[in-house]
């Protein structure tokens, strides 16, 4: 602590931070360890603007006019008439003066570190608008549990509800800019500010640290999400104002959780689809696949390519010949790479998509939920949940750095699992995808120069997505899009020394930081874990 406020005392920059708080009938001694926090903050440039929203309490407004007695860096107003809690909180940001403001509820506390941290990345950061952080829970003994590691700024995961929340830094002209918090958007509101910033910036940072502690209480979203259960419907009336205004053409509806989301965007035209299926002597295999898309698939306008890898067996090769459909000889050594180049060269599809042939359809909607993304500009690629046969997770998005290269996240977690933060449930992004099931813009795919042909088995799907990546868009994974995937069910799997090497090589500092990941989290196994 000793260091951090030395070093706190020698940043160059040293902007003011306003805290708001709007309080209301506060339990006293929640709202004296609040404050308590607030003053014992290793960064001393900071001012507390303290709205009070005509509280009943006696106790509570004393408390806060004897706080404010004593420390000259709190002001304060009490309000004459109850405003709520947009109101009281757009009176507090009146009071306030600082470069940027912080929001902190009434009953929460602030980790001691929690505004150095944040001034420390406006050190190398100082255009950031934003700024967030982990966060946990303070149970009511004053435990902590429940922490939650968040990913860097991942555009489609707020669209799935309010990620970013507690510890939240804005920058205050852009907070006034965009009309601050709007009345009637009460209990959500917080959700409505960052939709609307976001439409204005994307110069948004996160710190993966711990800065705030969440109380649970009675009637506390903390303790039980449903305590509110009005304010789901606030967000999803935010979230819908919001694609509206970015005239985003979506369907946004409720999920079975709390103050989350589901985003489906409609899709503009028919488009024609190109399903590239590489194939090997599994005639039965294949044929399980195709039967799948042709009875499950609600999205009809896609042709069919099979890449045949050169199968020697009679029942596959009469197979093949009996197929309606194009198929595409590829008469060399195995290389996954070189084959879907080539394909992707045969195919006539604006889109491609991708399948292994050892997947099976299970969602009908799988196809329209993937190119609803896949027509957004910024999106390069869009990848599927898929299970193993016995329904556990075989893939719901990659992780870059699992044990040195590339893992799945929460691999054979349950099928019905949430996954962690509902992470299995969410349509967020992440640093790739696999190519058992993707789908991209054919432009996305030419532009970046297809499949690196010195990956033949691994880690191809992983580099593509690299690369699109480095090019300027970004990666989902849609959780609605399920299939089932029988991997290696085709071909023996093993990791080819060269290959991981040459693919460590290529991306190395990439791979000790995904941004769509946390430090917090471990990148020992493919099960979740906090790092020691």
């Amino acid at each position: 602590m000793a260091e951090m406020a030395e070093s706190a005392a020698a940043f160059r920059y040293r902007p003011r931070i306003s805290i708001l708080t709007p309080t209301y009938n506060t339990d006293p001694e929640a709202l004296r360890s609040c404050i308590r926090s607030v003053q014992a903050q290793l960064y001393s440039n900071w001012e507390f603007c303290i709205c009070d929203d005509a509280s009943s309490s006696q106790a509570t407004r004393d408390l806060i006019a004897n706080s404010a007695q004593h420390d000259s860096r709190i002001k304060f107003i009490c309000l004459p008439s109850n405003r709520g809690v947009c109101g009281a909180t757009n009176t507090a940001l009146r009071l306030a003066s600082g470069v940027y403001v912080g929001l902190l509820d009434h009953d929460d506390e602030l980790s001691p570190d929690a505004l150095y941290e944040c001034v420390k990345l406006l050190q190398d950061h100082p255009e950031a608008d934003v700024i967030y952080s982990d966060e946990d829970k303070l149970e009511r003994d004053g435990t902590r549990s429940e922490p939650f590691f968040k990913p860097d700024w991942s555009p489609e995961l707020l669209l799935s509800g309010m990620y970013t929340c507690h510890f939240g830094l804005y920058r205050r002209e852009l907070v006034e800019t965009v009309g601050a918090f709007r009345p009637g958007f009460e209990g959500s509101q917080d959700y409505d500010l960052m939709l609307r910033l976001s439409e204005s910036t994307d110069k948004i940072f996160h710190v993966p640290k711990i800065l705030y502690h969440w109380r649970k209480s009675s009637n506390s979203t903390a303790d039980d999400p449903r305590a509110k259960s009005c304010t789901t419907r606030v967000g999803l009336h935010a979230l819908r104002e919001h694609l509206q205004r970015r005239g985003i053409e979506v369907e946004t509806i409720l999920t079975d959780r709390p103050n989350s989301y589901r985003v489906k965007p409609a899709i503009r035209g028919n488009p024609l689809v190109s399903i590239i299926v590489p194939h090997k002597d599994h005639p039965s295999m294949l044929q399980n696949c195709i039967q799948s898309i042709h009875d499950r698939t609600t999205y009809r306008d896609f042709e069919l390519l099979i890449v045949d890898n050169g199968s020697s067996s009679k029942q596959a090769q009469d197979y093949l010949r009996s197929l309606p459909y194009r198929v595409v000889s590829f008469n060399q050594r195995f290389n996954f790479s070189r084959m879907n180049n080539l394909a992707v060269r045969e195919s006539k599809g604006e889109y491609v998509l991708l399948l292994n042939d050892d997947t099976e359809v299970i969602s009908a909607d799988w196809l329209k939920s993937m190119l609803g993304y896949a027509q957004w500009p910024e999106i390069g690629a869009v990848g599927a949940k898929l299970y193993y046969p016995d329904g556990s997770i075989q893939h719901g998005g990659i992780v870059l750095g699992v044990r040195g290269v590339a893992g799945h996240w929460m691999r054979r977690f349950p099928g019905n699992s949430r996954g962690y933060f509902n992470s299995l449930f969410t349509t967020r992004n992440f640093s790739a995808v696999t190519a058992a099931c993707v789908l991209f813009r054919r432009e996305v795919f030419e532009s970046v120069g297809g499949f690196d042909e010195h990956l033949p088995v691994a880690f191809n799907d992983v580099d593509l997505c690299l690369r699109i990546r480095d090019a300027g868009y970004r990666i989902v994974w849609v959780p609605e899009a399920e299939l089932y995937h029988h991997e290696t069910a085709t071909r023996p799997f093993e990791l080819d020394p060269k290959e991981v090497r040459y693919f460590q090589k290529k991306w190395n500092t990439a791979l000790l930081n995904d941004p769509y990941y946390n430090p917090n989290l471990t990148l020992d196994v493919e099960s979740l874990a906090l790092r020691y």
